[in-house]
Protein backbone atom coordinates (compact mmCIF):
# COMPACT_ATOMS: atom_id res chain seq x y z
CA UNK A 1 0.00 0.00 0.00
CA UNK A 2 1.29 3.49 -0.94
CA UNK A 3 0.04 6.62 0.79
CA UNK A 4 0.36 9.81 -1.24
CA UNK A 5 0.21 13.11 0.59
CA UNK A 6 0.21 15.94 -1.91
CA UNK A 7 -0.90 19.54 -1.32
CA UNK A 8 -2.65 19.45 -4.72
CA UNK A 9 -4.79 16.52 -3.62
CA UNK A 10 -7.98 17.22 -1.68
CA UNK A 11 -7.66 14.00 0.30
CA UNK A 12 -4.85 11.63 1.06
CA UNK A 13 -4.84 8.95 -1.59
CA UNK A 14 -4.17 5.39 -0.61
CA UNK A 15 -3.08 3.40 -3.62
CA UNK A 16 -3.12 -0.35 -3.52
CA UNK A 17 -0.36 -2.02 -5.50
CA UNK A 18 -1.54 -2.87 -8.98
CA UNK A 19 -4.25 -0.20 -8.94
CA UNK A 20 -2.22 2.44 -10.81
CA UNK A 21 -4.61 2.48 -13.76
CA UNK A 22 -6.19 5.81 -12.87
CA UNK A 23 -4.52 8.59 -14.86
CA UNK A 24 -4.01 12.19 -13.82
CA UNK A 25 -6.76 13.25 -16.23
CA UNK A 26 -9.22 10.88 -14.54
CA UNK A 27 -8.23 12.25 -11.14
CA UNK A 28 -8.81 15.84 -12.34
CA UNK A 29 -12.21 14.90 -13.75
CA UNK A 30 -13.26 13.13 -10.56
CA UNK A 31 -12.13 16.12 -8.49
CA UNK A 32 -9.49 14.22 -6.53
CA UNK A 33 -6.80 16.45 -7.99
CA UNK A 34 -7.07 20.22 -7.75
CA UNK A 35 -6.13 22.39 -10.71
CA UNK A 36 -2.45 23.13 -11.19
CA UNK A 37 -2.83 26.77 -10.21
CA UNK A 38 -0.89 27.84 -7.17
CA UNK A 39 -2.71 30.12 -4.79
CA UNK A 40 -0.86 33.04 -3.26
CA UNK A 41 -1.87 31.99 0.23
CA UNK A 42 -0.13 28.64 -0.25
CA UNK A 43 3.14 30.21 -1.28
CA UNK A 44 5.66 31.09 1.38
CA UNK A 45 7.00 34.58 1.23
CA UNK A 46 10.69 35.12 1.69
CA UNK A 47 12.02 38.36 3.03
CA UNK A 48 15.28 39.57 1.55
CA UNK A 49 17.59 41.59 3.71
CA UNK A 50 20.18 43.73 1.97
CA UNK A 51 22.73 43.99 4.76
CA UNK A 52 25.50 45.80 2.87
CA UNK A 53 28.03 45.98 5.74
CA UNK A 54 27.69 42.24 6.38
CA UNK A 55 28.00 41.49 2.64
CA UNK A 56 31.17 43.58 2.42
CA UNK A 57 32.55 41.81 5.46
CA UNK A 58 31.94 38.40 3.87
CA UNK A 59 33.44 39.59 0.58
CA UNK A 60 36.63 40.64 2.34
CA UNK A 61 36.77 37.29 4.13
CA UNK A 62 36.62 35.28 0.90
CA UNK A 63 38.77 37.54 -1.28
CA UNK A 64 42.31 36.39 -1.68
CA UNK A 65 44.88 39.12 -1.93
CA UNK A 66 47.54 37.21 -3.82
CA UNK A 67 50.44 38.55 -5.85
CA UNK A 68 49.83 38.80 -9.62
CA UNK A 69 52.05 35.80 -10.35
CA UNK A 70 49.66 33.56 -8.38
CA UNK A 71 46.56 34.31 -10.46
CA UNK A 72 47.82 35.99 -13.69
CA UNK A 73 44.71 38.18 -14.00
CA UNK A 74 44.79 40.36 -17.10
CA UNK A 75 42.36 43.10 -18.06
CA UNK A 76 42.49 44.44 -21.60
CA UNK A 77 41.02 47.82 -22.47
CA UNK A 78 40.68 47.50 -26.24
CA UNK A 79 39.10 50.64 -27.61
CA UNK A 80 36.64 49.94 -30.42
CA UNK A 81 35.11 52.89 -32.30
CA UNK A 82 31.30 53.15 -32.15
CA UNK A 83 30.99 52.70 -35.93
CA UNK A 84 32.96 49.46 -35.78
CA UNK A 85 30.98 48.26 -32.75
CA UNK A 86 27.71 48.55 -34.68
CA UNK A 87 29.14 46.26 -37.35
CA UNK A 88 30.47 43.81 -34.73
CA UNK A 89 27.09 43.43 -33.02
CA UNK A 90 25.47 41.74 -36.02
CA UNK A 91 28.45 39.70 -37.25
CA UNK A 92 29.57 36.63 -35.30
CA UNK A 93 32.88 36.40 -37.18
CA UNK A 94 33.74 40.00 -36.28
CA UNK A 95 32.82 39.28 -32.65
CA UNK A 96 35.17 36.29 -32.60
CA UNK A 97 37.95 38.38 -34.16
CA UNK A 98 37.44 41.03 -31.47
CA UNK A 99 37.72 38.34 -28.76
CA UNK A 100 40.85 36.99 -30.48
CA UNK A 101 42.46 40.45 -30.58
CA UNK A 102 41.64 41.05 -26.91
CA UNK A 103 43.18 37.69 -25.99
CA UNK A 104 46.23 38.42 -28.09
CA UNK A 105 46.81 41.82 -26.44
CA UNK A 106 46.32 40.27 -22.99
CA UNK A 107 48.83 37.52 -23.73
CA UNK A 108 51.39 40.06 -25.00
CA UNK A 109 50.96 42.19 -21.87
CA UNK A 110 51.32 39.15 -19.62
CA UNK A 111 54.42 37.86 -21.37
CA UNK A 112 56.05 41.29 -21.13
CA UNK A 113 55.19 41.43 -17.43
CA UNK A 114 56.57 37.93 -16.78
CA UNK A 115 59.82 38.78 -18.61
CA UNK A 116 60.17 41.98 -16.56
CA UNK A 117 59.83 39.82 -13.42
CA UNK A 118 62.63 37.56 -14.66
CA UNK A 119 60.36 34.55 -15.27
CA UNK A 120 61.06 32.48 -18.36
CA UNK A 121 58.19 32.13 -20.82
CA UNK A 122 59.85 29.60 -23.11
CA UNK A 123 59.32 25.87 -22.99
CA UNK A 124 62.20 24.02 -21.28
CA UNK A 125 64.39 21.96 -23.61
CA UNK A 126 63.76 18.78 -21.61
CA UNK A 127 60.09 18.95 -22.64
CA UNK A 128 60.79 19.55 -26.34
Amino acid sequence: MIVLENPLLEDTVVEEEGSGDESVDDMEISGALKSGKVSEEGMKTMTHINNIPKLKERLEAIQKKLPWIENLDVTVDLKVPIEDMKAVINDNFKQEMLFYKQSQVGAQQSIARLISMGISTERPEVLS
